[in-house]
């Protein structure tokens, strides 16, 4: 058993916001002076990341942009427009449209009609 924790509480704090910010974990590390893996599996603990590399941090979406990404949804814009204006990942705003109702029906010959 280590004689001191591995992180200290203002570390977790520190790689916790920056995590949130966007921050990488090399430069969380460095900061820090501590190994990147350290880092890493510390946000891992935290559920900061679904612990796949190159993924961006979990965060949830207000409700203000849910209401905007149903709108473009239905309005038929790209899931990557709409993951670009909210910045999110596509695969969110795939699992918004999934959880409302409203996945386009890619049936052949490219047709983009939502799916009732």
């Amino acid at each position: 058993m280590p004689a001191e924790p591995l992180l200290f509480a203002e570390e977790i704090t520190v790689i916790r916001d920056g995590v949130l910010a966007g921050e990488s974990y090399s430069a969380l590390a460095r900061w820090l002076d501590r190994d990147r893996l350290t880092v890493a599996r510390c946000a891992r603990r935290l559920g900061l990341t679904s612990g796949s590399p190159g993924r961006r941090p979990w965060r949830p979406i207000d409700p203000v942009a849910l209401s905007v990404a149903r709108e473009r949804i239905e309005a038929g814009d790209s899931f990557r427009k709409i993951a670009a204006a909210l910045d999110c990942d596509p695969k969110t705003i795939s699992n918004i449209a999934k959880r409302l109702g409203l996945k386009p029906n890619f049936s052949f010959g490219g047709s983009r009609e939502i799916a009732a």
